[in-house]
Parts: C-alpha cells; sequence; structure tokens
C-alpha cells in the first residue's frame, strides 16, 4: 500500500491546472476574461445612480456631437450631464456610424425603464438605428471617449481608472505575502488591475448578492493562512526566474539585501562604472535588454502611490515653442513610462495616466541627414541600442499602432528614417499611414524592416524576439535589407490563406482597407464609376459585368477574408459598399470596358486576354479568333467579305452610306483608339421595310459576334434616361433604340452624346451613380428629323428604297445574320488588322480634311481610317441633314415673316412686340365686309402668306397660338443663328423683336 506524503506543498514542476486554478482562487486572484467580467459587473452593480458621475470624470475631454434629431433641448431629462461628451461612434450591431441616440435616449429592445432611467441606472447609450445599446457603463465610457469598447485593452483601462477615481469605492485588496512563483502566472494573462484587487471576492458577492466583497475577502484570508500555496516565501531583488518560466513574476521583498561596500582604492582609476539600480538591472534582464541602454533612455528608480520602487522611463512630446528647430526646451516632459516587478500588472509597464503618447530618446534628439530606426515601445528601442543602432526612438505603442501625433514627425525633419514595426495586425495597419506622415513632414527617406515572423492578430514578434531566436546578426541583416513599403509584406493570413479580421472588429479605415484589398486580389472583381462589379459570361457566351449590391457583398467578402466562426460582421456591406467610390485607391482595379475579343492598343499591339491597366479594359477571347491576316494590297480589297454582305441593301449613295456605316462598325470595336466621344449614329431610310434595323443589327454582329438587344426609343426625357441608365449599369457599349417615330433630340440624348461619365440618380433613393460612357448610340428611323443640338452630333446611314417591288425581293444571301456570325471572326481580324496598319502608317489624316464640330478626334482617327481604306469622308452623309430639323423649318419661316414685315435690320423702327406682330397676322386673316372676305394684307401691302405659315407651324407645335406663346417661341429661337440671321430680342416695358445679320 502506498500512502500519499504529508507535505501538502505539491512540486512545481508537478502541479496541475486543477492545482493552480484552487491556489490561485484561495488568493483571490482571477485571470483573463473571467477577472474582466468580474470587474465590469462589480462597477455596474455599485455604480448605480452614479453613472453621470463617471461618464463626467472619464468623458470630460471628449468633444460633444451635434445633436441628434431625436433628442430634443426641451427635454428635461437633459439636466446635469446632459449630451456633455458624446462622440460619434459605429454601432457595434449594425455598423450604422454617427448613430449615437442619447445618453438620456432610447428605450431599447428588452428594457422596462423608462429613457432617463435607464441610463442613470445602467449608464448605456442607443443606436438610433437598430435600438440596441452598449452593455454597461464600462463600454460607454471607453465609447464616448472615442475608444473601442470591444478591445479589452480598451476595457482594463477603464475598469483601473474608475477603481483608481474611488467614485464608487474600491474592491477589497489582495494580500500582500501571496507567494506569486506558486500561481505560475503569465504576465500576459493577467487584466492590468489582477494583482491590486480581489476579483475573486467580487465575484463571490455578485453571486451572493448579500455579503460584501470586503467581508468575502476576509473570511478567504482566514481559510488560506494554514495553505502553503499561499503562504509567503521572501524573494531578494537579486532572485532569477525560473528557467520553465521566464516570465514568471516575482514578488520583491521590501527587506534588503546587504552589498558589499567596495572602497574607492579597489576601483582602479579610470574605471569607474555607473551604478544601475538592481531593480533596472533585473528587469532588463527579465525584458532582454541591456541595462545600460534602458538607462541611455532616462530610465531610473523613483517610489509609486503605495511607496514600492518602479522604474521610470522619460516620454518626450514636442510643444509649440520651436517646431522647426526642436530643441530640449520645447518638450513637454510631464509623461513617463512606469514599470514594476513588484506589481504583475506593471510587468509590460504603462503611461502616466493622462499624460501625453510620445517618444523615447537616447538622450539626444534627431539630427538633419542623420538615420533614426523608430520601433515600437521603450524596451524594443533599447534592445537595438544594445544592438549597436544608437539613433533608435521608441515610439509608445498608441502612436505608433494608432494615430501618429501630427508633431512628432517633424522631429525626424532631414533625416532617413527606418521603421521596424512589430509583426501584428494593429502595427500592419499603421505602418503605411506613419510612413507617409514622415515623408509629409520632410524626412529626406522612409524605409521600412520587415522582421522575419508571420503576420499574427495581436501582440507580434517584436526586435527583442528576433534577437531572442536569431541574434543581432540577423536583426542587422534585416535592418539593413531595409526597402520601400510593400503591402503585401503586413496581410495577415489565416490556415486557409485568406486575410483575417478579428471576430471583434468595427468598420475602421484598416478593415476596410483590408477588404477592398482582398477583393481587388480577385480576377472578377473591378471598380467602374463609383460602384463594385462582378465580371460574369452571359448565355452567348458574351463577356459581362454587373453590380455587386450590398445584398450581394456579404458572399463576395466572405470568400476573401476570413472573420472566424461568426462569419461577416453586419458593418462590412455597408461600410464597403459606401466606399465603393476610392475602392481604386485600396488596390482594386478600374474597369472601363470588357471585350469578348482581341483589342488593338494605341500603339499597334494586339491583347487577346487579360487587363490593360493603361486602358482599363480585360479582354477574355476565344482560340477561335485567327491570327491577324497579312495586308499587301489595299485595305479596300481585305475587306471584301464585309462588301459582300452590304450589297444586299438598297443604299442611297453607295460609297458614301458604306463609309458610313464602316466608320459606325470601328467605332464599336475600338472606342479605346479615340479620345472623345463619338457621334450619333442613325440609320434612316424613306420609307418602312428598308431594312435599317436589319442594317444595325448587322453592325452589332461585326464588331461583337452576336446579336444586339434592341431598345424603344422614348421620346419621354426621364424615361430615356432610365433606360440609358439602365444599360450603361448592364455594361452595354452600345445602344440600338428602333423606330423613332418623333423628333430625335432633346437634353437626355446630347448629355449622352458629349459626357465621358454618365450621371445618373438611382430609383428610389437620391444617391448619384457615375458611370465611365464608352458606349455608343445607334437609333433607326423614318424620315427622322432633330433638334438642333442633336443634328449637330449626328452620321446618318441612309437607305433609299425606289423600287416599288422592293418587300418581296430575292437576297443573295438566304439568311444574312446567320452569314454575318459564320464570317465574324474574319471580318473582325480584317478590320484590325488594317487599324494596325493605319496606326503603322502613322495614321494621316483624311484627305477630304472634313471634321464634325465637337468630335475632332473621332473626326481624325476614324475619318482617316476610313480614308485610308479607300472611301470617301463618312461625313459626306451628313449633307441632308441641312434641312431635317423642324426647328430649322420654323426658324425659316420666320424669317420670311420678318421679311414681309420689314422688321430687318437697317429697316425703319426698333422692331414690332409680339402682341403687335399677331395683330398683324388677326387683321390680315380675319373677314370683313359683306362677303366676308379675308384682306390677305399686312398693313405694308405685302402678302401675309408668310406669317400664316409661321403662325399654323408654331400652333401645330404648341397648341391655340395667342401672343404670349407666340412671344414665348420667338425667344426659344433667337438664342441661335440661322443662315446668316439671329432674331434680336430688345428688353423693355414689352420685348421687342427684329431679324439681324450675324455675318
Amino acid at each position: 500500500m502506498i500512502t500519499k506524503p504529508t507535505n501538502k506543498t505539491k512540486s512545481k514542476s508537478t502541479a496541475t491546472p486543477q492545482t493552480l486554478a484552487s491556489r490561485r482562487r484561495k488568493a483571490g486572484v482571477m485571470i483573463g476574461d473571467s477577472a474582466r467580467q468580474a470587474a465590469v459587473k462589480w462597477i455596474a452593480k455599485h455604480a448605480r445612480r452614479k453613472c453621470d458621475t463617471l461618464v463626467k470624470e472619464f468623458t470630460s475631454g471628449a468633444p460633444p456631437v451635434v445633436d441628434h434629431s431625436k433628442i430634443l433641448r426641451s427635454d428635461p431629462r437633459r439636466t446635469g450631464f446632459a449630451a456633455e461628451g458624446q462622440k460619434n461612434w459605429p454601432c457595434h450591431h449594425c455598423g450604422t456610424e454617427s448613430s449615437i441616440y442619447a445618453l438620456y435616449g432610447g428605450k431599447g429592445k428588452n428594457s422596462s425603464m423608462d429613457k432617463g432611467q435607464t441610463f442613470k441606472l445602467g449608464g448605456r447609450v442607443y443606436c438610433s438605428k437598430c435600438e440596441e445599446s452598449t452593455r454597461n457603463v464600462v463600454e460607454t465610457i471607453a465609447m464616448l471617449r472615442g475608444e473601442d469598447q470591444n478591445d479589452p485593452d480598451v476595457i482594463d483601462g477603464v475598469i483601473d481608472g474608475i477603481f483608481e477615481s474611488g467614485v464608487i469605492g474600491t474592491p477589497p485588496l489582495l494580500a500582500d505575502d501571496i507567494e506569486w512563483d506558486m500561481l505560475k502566472l503569465d504576465p500576459n494573462d493577467l487584466p492590468v488591475y489582477s494583482s491590486q484587487f480581489n476579483l475573486q471576492a467580487c465575484a463571490a458577492e455578485l453571486n451572493t448578492g448579500v455579503t460584501t466583497a470586503e467581508e468575502i475577502a476576509s473570511e478567504m484570508a482566514t481559510h488560506s493562512s494554514a495553505d502553503p500555496a499561499c503562504q509567503s516565501v521572501p524573494i531578494g531583488p537579486s532572485a532569477k526566474p525560473e528557467a520553465a518560466h521566464p516570465t514568471a513574476t516575482k514578488k520583491v521583498a521590501k527587506k534588503k539585501v546587504a552589498k558589499k561596500k567596495i572602497s574607492a582604492k579597489e576601483i582602479p582609476a579610470g574605471k569607474e562604472k555607473p551604478v544601475i539600480d538592481s531593480l533596472i538591472v533585473q528587469y532588463s534582464k527579465l525584458k532582454g535588454m541591456p541595462p545600460k541602454s534602458l538607462v541611455a533612455f532616462g530610465a531610473a528608480v523613483a517610489k509609486d502611490q503605495h511607496g514600492a520602487n518602479e522604474i521610470r522611463v522619460p516620454l518626450w512630446y514636442p510643444e509649440v515653442a520651436d517646431l522647426e528647430g526642436i530643441d530640449w526646451a520645447g518638450f513637454d516632459m510631464k509623461g513617463y513610462f512606469r514599470m514594476s516587478l513588484a506589481n504583475p500588472r506593471m510587468i509590460g509597464g504603462k503611461i502616466k495616466r493622462h499624460a501625453k503618447h510620445g517618444l523615447f530618446l537616447p538622450g539626444r534628439k534627431p539630427q538633419p541627414n542623420e538615420t533614426w530606426y523608430i520601433v515600437e515601445g521603450v524596451k524594443d528601442a533599447a534592445a537595438m541600442h544594445g544592438a549597436g543602432f544608437l539613433n533608435t526612438a521608441g515610439l509608445s505603442t498608441r502612436c505608433f499602432a494608432g494615430p501618429f501625433k501630427s508633431k512628432l514627425p517633424l522631429m525626424f525633419k532631414g533625416c532617413h528614417v527606418i521603421l521596424v514595426p512589430d509583426r501584428d495586425n494593429a502595427a500592419a495597419g499603421s505602418v503605411s499611414k506613419n510612413r507617409q506622415d514622415l515623408l509629409d513632414a520632410g524626412a529626406s527617406s522612409v524605409k521600412v524592416a520587415v522582421l522575419p515572423f508571420d503576420i499574427v492578430e495581436s501582440k507580434g514578434p517584436d526586435t527583442r524576439d528576433c534577437i531572442a531566436k536569431h541574434g543581432k546578426e540577423k536583426l542587422r541583416e534585416v535592418i539593413e535589407s531595409a526597402g520601400e513599403y510593400d503591402p503585401n509584406d503586413w496581410i495577415l493570413t489565416s490556415s486557409n490563406g485568406k486575410s483575417q479580421i478579428g471576430p471583434h472588429s468595427n468598420a475602421s479605415e484598416e478593415n476596410i482597407k483590408t477588404i477592398f484589398r482582398e477583393l481587388g486580389r480577385r480576377e472578377e472583381i473591378f471598380v467602374c464609376g463609383d460602384r463594385l462589379v462582378e465580371v460574369y459570361h452571359d448565355s452567348n457566351g458574351k463577356l459581362r459585368f454587373k453590380e455587386l449590391t450590398q445584398s450581394v457583398l456579404p458572399g463576395r467578402i466572405n470568400e476573401a477574408v476570413d472573420f472566424g466562426p461568426a462569419g461577416v460582421p453586419g458593418w462590412a456591406a455597408p461600410h464597403v459598399h459606401g466606399s465603393s467610390h476610392r475602392a481604386h485607391t485600396f488596390g482594386v482595379r478600374i474597369l472601363v470596358r470588357v471585350s469578348s475579343a482581341p483589342i488593338l492598343r494605341a500603339d499597334g499591339s494586339i491583347l487577346r486576354d487579360g487587363y490593360d491597366p493603361e486602358l482599363h479594359i480585360l479582354v477574355k477571347s476565344s482560340d477561335k479568333y485567327p491570327e491577324l491576316p497579312q495586308i499587301d494590297d489595299s485595305p479596300f480589297y481585305t475587306l471584301e467579305p464585309l462588301w459582300k454582305l452590304l450589297d444586299e441593301f438598297p443604299w442611297l449613295d453607295l460609297l458614301q452610306d458604306q463609309a458610313a456605316f464602316l466608320a459606325e462598325v470601328v467605332t464599336l470595336m475600338a472606342p479605346q483608339l479615340f479620345s472623345d466621344r463619338p457621334p450619333l449614329f442613325v440609320h434612316q431610310a424613306n420609307v418602312e421595310g428598308a431594312g435599317k434595323s436589319f442594317l444595325a443589327s448587322l453592325a452589332h454582329i461585326v464588331a461583337f459576334g452576336s446579336p444586339p438587344r434592341f431598345l424603344a426609343y422614348r421620346k419621354d426625357q426621364d424615361e430615356l434616361r432610365k433606360t440609358i441608365t439602365s444599360a450603361l449599369k448592364s455594361g452595354d457599349t452600345v445602344l440600338i433604340l428602333d423606330n423613332a417615330d418623333d423628333e430625335i433630340g432633346g437634353a437626355t440624348l446630347d448629355a449622352f452624346l458629349t459626357a465621358p461619365v454618365w450621371r445618373d440618380r438611382l430609383l428610389g433613393g437620391n444617391d448619384i451613380i457615375a458611370i465611365h460612357n464608352k458606349a455608343t448610340m445607334i437609333i433607326t428611323a423614318n424620315n427622322a428629323t432633330f433638334t438642333p443640338d442633336t443634328l449637330r452630333r449626328t452620321l446618318p446611314v441612309r437607305l433609299n428604297v425606289t423600287d416599288p417591288d422592293y418587300s418581296s425581293r430575292e437576297f443573295k444571301v438566304v439568311n444574312l445574320q446567320v452569314e454575318a456570325q459564320r464570317l465574324h471572326c474574319e471580318i473582325y481580324m480584317a478590320l484590325l488588322a488594317c487599324l494596325q496598319v493605319y496606326i503603322q502608317a502613322g495614321q494621316p489624316q483624311p484627305a477630304s480634311r472634313r471634321t464634325l464640330p465637337g468630335f475632332e478626334p473621332w473626326s481624325r482617327f476614324i475619318g482617316g481610317f476610313v480614308e485610308f481604306c479607300g472611301m470617301p469622308s463618312p461625313l459626306l452623309t451628313r449633307e441632308t441633314l441641312t434641312k431635317a430639323s423642324a426647328v430649322n423649318d420654323t426658324y425659316d419661316l420666320v424669317i420670311a415673316a420678318f421679311e414681309s414685315l420689314n422688321l430687318v435690320e437697317g429697316a425703319f423702327g426698333g422692331g414690332m412686340t409680339a402682341m403687335e406682330i399677331f395683330r398683324e397676322y388677326e387683321k390680315a386673316e380675319t373677314a370683313n365686309g359683306v362677303n366676308g372676305a379675308k384682306s390677305g394684307r399686312l398693313s405694308n401691302g405685302k402678302s401675309s402668306d408668310a406669317l400664316r405659315e409661321l403662325v399654323e407651324a408654331i400652333g401645330s407645335k404648341n397648341g391655340k397660338v395667342t401672343s404670349r406663346t407666340f412671344g414665348a417661341e420667338l425667344c426659344k429661337l433667337s438664342k441661335r443663328p440661322r443662315n446668316g440671321h439671329q432674331i434680336q430680342v430688345t428688353e423693355g416695358r414689352a420685348k421687342r423683336f427684329k431679324l439681324v445679320k450675324t455675318n
């Protein structure tokens, strides 16, 4: 029979997790999230009716926010604290920014309390959108100070401040004789307040609801007095940590160790060494840095508020005094960094409360032309200093992994800077901004050193870890190989290869940047205008793209980024969708056009597959497109298959109209080869059934290989605008509006023809969409008429039927569309070959020198190419448009009528009012006399025929004509000249009209 040892003390090496948990519980120590939760709940219990006081004290420095629309100044509950200290915040439930309701607002989903009572009792604020609230007053304080209420370190800082303030009292302190070595604590698991307070007693108080924490702590001390694990074993200042636990916390005993006295005679002359306090020596050894280097940064020993020794390192922060040439007189030295071995919460160190975050410097300021190294924290700076990099500055963690204070970069003006960040997500998110801030402040150069470790979520490896694992030589290699900032070096990836974002993350700029960066790595995702789009193949195999809406984005984000088991948070899709307009700044490629066929670049090279970053065009063509044919003769004969297809149509002028059709096809194929917008192509015929729509379909098949999608022409401008927006959103590069039965033109059509970026308001809201407009428009019509502005932007392709039996004719090609699709690849590559030869020939200008005003680049390139192919100028077809405008016809009537009235330049008088002109018409056209005959004469004896035709033309457009409508029509026409004449309007009591010459 084996008996158990009578000694209750177990060996350190054989202590089980259950034993350690029991020891910690008896000592009153809690670690990790359990300690944090106990402290938060204890504060919530004791803060009842004191929430206002707590929030006032800890958020007094936060800037106030503009009152929310749901907060009324007349609300009687806005007393005391009111809205002071409020700050815009993104809701941690729905991600809505600036959604703070009020400290005295909102009722919450599960709350039965009134609005004012809710905050006084619970200290919570509410989101105005989802009506969710912060969980407790600790989160509320963190949020109102502009900090991340989901960050454990932030919560620990708020808890620590509340405990130190004494507003709600403090929990009982831990016993002074705790043997920390027996508890096997890792300082990284300890909240900053764990060693000072008995949180086990606080947790027990919350469970009992009757006994106070002080009473429970007293009982715990009584029951644990006989337990050896909780009894004190004195540890001297020079005691070494165990090899198995190098980070184990040691309690420094108050008992002094006797030191051997050395007389001055025993120290050789010139060999005196500065005496370094044993606490600095012991702490430096524990943290892996030379004591001398820590002292070089100003480390000294001082007493804390409880009388225990602690190490303090001064923080340097430039004041306004002298920013250009900063000297030591211009520094704020009130702040310092505290470190201690006597208190586990201070082993990692902490900046003095309310002190500014700044720099740790080795006793001297940076000078121009020097090389300086910037690391995170004083411990890494001391390690770098000890490795031989004497010009090392330590930037406090909040500055390095957060906002770089605006004045700090000025200290490195004229210096060559090398950043050596920790390998964690926080530093990775700030290294790019820190680099830019230094350059903007005047640093000569800024390089980034990448330590030989993978990126981790938090508390990543640093320079001390590099020295401990790889040695100082490896660190020197890393510093020497520092180069330009590369975003690929700072990506946090999970085991599945995706970039990682923590489950408690929020909509920070860095998280948004990470999502866009990972989306941009996907081959099918681009940004078009101000929206994210996804490229796909339709049922016909044609390459198209569609918008990634807010409902689709979560799935795409989940494919690119790893958020952990919880999946994509609610804030991700709304913020990514709302920031799409700047996605290209985060690496998402810009897309202007997609093509399922090879394209020609401006230098004459062919792109068969891939993305062109200069043209912003994605090409995915199949192998069915042959190699470019060799052109040994005139390009005209190379295009023989195209001319055979066109023989089936009744052209008004064979060469002129086929030249205009060729210009249309090349415009559809290669919009990237000219810089401006193309004109409007109009297929017009003199009778129905001439084949104008069939000709438009043929142009689309030759350019793209598939039949087009026809849209109805809309006279209503709003409907036409919706049609254009819908087509452009779906990635269409050609819009064919069929059978226009009214006058062609209007503000919407003119805007489409001239705008390189199409902007329109989306249905159901006020959001404006912006789309790159590289589309060409084709309209079919019979005997088309145009508004003046559209007329000068139009190139007609004319069909003219003279055979009365044309509709029953026999075609040479039985099915022209099928034949065109069969010949598409051959004709397409022949056109590309002709374009390539034209470019290699130097793009000769058109011999006719004809240009279309407003479309000069298009006229020079397309017109030059058509004439290069042996065809006449495509602009010759415009000659039949000179009398095609109904407005022009009306203007001609005005000129004739004004001439009959002697209202021309040089005639006697200053013109006539609309009323006077209209009375002349009424007198001449009103029946008089016995037989009721009309005089048909004006007052000057001339015929009234021209004036009558003018009034009838205006009446056919506007209905019944009055002097008012007559004058309004004349005012519209006065804004444009016609045939060397223009209507002159003289302002006065009544407008007077007169015809003047413009040349």
